[in-house]
Formats: C-alpha cells, sequence, structure tokens
C-alpha cells in the first residue's frame, strides 16, 4: 500500500513489490529464527517455489475484489490474506506430509 499511495504506483505493480520485499524477509527470519539454519543462495533461490500458491492466489483474489467488486485498491490486499493463508497452509501441508505415514 505504501508503494501504491506514496509513488502513485498502479496496485497490481504495488502488490508485487510488497510480496517480493516479504518473501525476502521471510526466508532470512524463517532461516535464523524458525528453522537455525544457515541460509544459503541454494535454499534462497528454491523459497519462492513454496510461495508460488501464495502469490497466485492473492493475486487472483486482488483482481478480483478491485475489478469485479470495487473493493478499494488499499483494503483488497487485507482481504485477500484471509483467503491466500488458508489456501498456502493446506497446499503447503499436503506436499509436506506427501509420503509419510501417520504417527
Amino acid at each position: 500500500m505504501v508503494v501504491h499511495h506514496l509513488w502513485k504506483v498502479s496496485y497490481g505493480v504495488s502488490h508485487v513489490v510488497a510480496f517480493t520485499l516479504s518473501m525476502v524477509a521471510s526466508f532470512f527470519l524463517n532461516s535464523y529464527f524458525t528453522f537455525h539454519v544457515k541460509p544459503t543462495w541454494r535454499k534462497f533461490f528454491q523459497f519462492p517455489l513454496t510461495q508460488v500458491v501464495n502469490f497466485t492466489v492473492t493475486t487472483i483474489c486482488i483482481y478480483l475484489l478491485v475489478e469485479q467488486f470495487g473493493m478499494s485498491t488499499s483494503l483488497a490486499p487485507l482481504f485477500a490474506i484471509f483467503i491466500a493463508v488458508p489456501a498456502t497452509f493446506i497446499v503447503t501441508s499436503k506436499i509436506l506430509k506427501q509420503g509419510h505415514s501417520a504417527v
């Protein structure tokens, strides 16, 4: 929203910039604090693959909320999160649990 309002960049470009910055921050925070692993270039370049679902869902939701339902370009990203987070969790859970039997 900051990029969109302060620099008058379109909401779509603003969304991509914000998403990219948040993914980079998430990579380092997860590396150091969540998983206590050393970040590497290989991990850095693989990390975005886990966010494809999140990016796709939020982008589609923002577009639909703005273009089809007339929602404010400031509010649409906030509402998109409520759909994207559960969708991302479900897909990530299925991928991570694939091939493992229940304990």
